[in-house]
């Protein structure tokens, strides 16, 4: 199986400044919304949407809010006792969803006033890659550390597409002495029938995923649909993404 990496996406290596400009951004097209929508069943995503799903439901009776939800499908779908949050940038993300369990807020998560604080704090599909530099994808994770209760949990969705991004090193001593860290890939993706809906993505390494969180929580995991205890195994298909599921938030 060719990875979403290889079909899909042009990833460089990337130096971080704030000032990279974004593709045309299509979550504020009307049509895209149901596209969106409905790719959370296609063949080559419904094995992992399943897989989040069951993630989701171990943790039942929970405060839970979804940064970036784009249409809140995981808040819709997730069956249990929740009392569900969803905050998104796109507003014609956010209308789309019709499901009154859920209270959906059109809003930018970074500067997002809140005295709420949840049990549980998600990010799924990767949305914390829509910003404007590492920097931003950082704050973006110190935001969702901050309105998790002492005691909740976080999960996260990194892309690690056949393992190649495990593979490349984090860290690296240049000839010169000093010390190197590839620390992000930038990727551009383009809608093949639809060539002006395209957008650029910013994933920060798995290993400053884990330095990011780690000193947060006592203790993580992280899953994929092989070693998953939920139940989900993978059935050859698939986007190469994984879970880190950070627990219990240190006070």
């Amino acid at each position: 199986m060719q990875s979403l990496l290889t079909t899909y996406l042009v990833c460089v290596i990337l130096i971080q400044t704030e000032g990279i400009t974004h593709m045309a951004n299509p979550y504020d097209d009307k049509d895209y919304s149901a596209l969106y929508e409905n790719r959370y069943n296609e063949s080559l995503w419904s094995g992992d949407t399943i897989f989040e799903l069951r993630t989701i439901e171990k943790h039942n009776g929970k405060l839970w809010c979804d940064v970036a939800c784009g249409t809140g499908y995981h808040l819709s779908h997730a069956i249990g006792n929740f009392e569900r949050t969803g905050i998104d940038l796109s507003e014609t993300m956010t209308s789309y969803c019709k499901d009154n369990r859920v209270s959906m807020i059109n809003g930018d998560v970074l500067t997002w006033d809140t005295t709420d604080r949840f049990d549980l704090v998600t990010n799924f599909w990767l949305g914390y890659s829509h910003q404007k530099s590492l920097y931003r994808v950082l704050k973006f994770f110190d935001k969702m550390i901050d309105i998790t209760k002492t005691g909740g949990n976080i999960i996260v969705a990194i892309f690690n597409g056949d393992g190649k991004f495990f593979n490349l090193p984090y860290r690296h001593t240049a000839g010169a002495g000093g010390d190197f860290k590839f620390e992000s890939v930038q990727w551009s993706y383009t809608e093949h029938d639809r060539p002006e809906l395209s957008y650029t993505c910013i994933c920060p390494h798995p290993e400053l995923v884990l330095e990011k969180f780690i000193p947060h929580f006592e203790n993580y995991k992280i899953f994929n649909r092989t070693n998953s205890e939920y139940g989900v195994k993978s059935d050859g298909t698939g986007s190469g993404k994984e879970l880190m599921i950070f627990e219990n938030k240190i006070g």
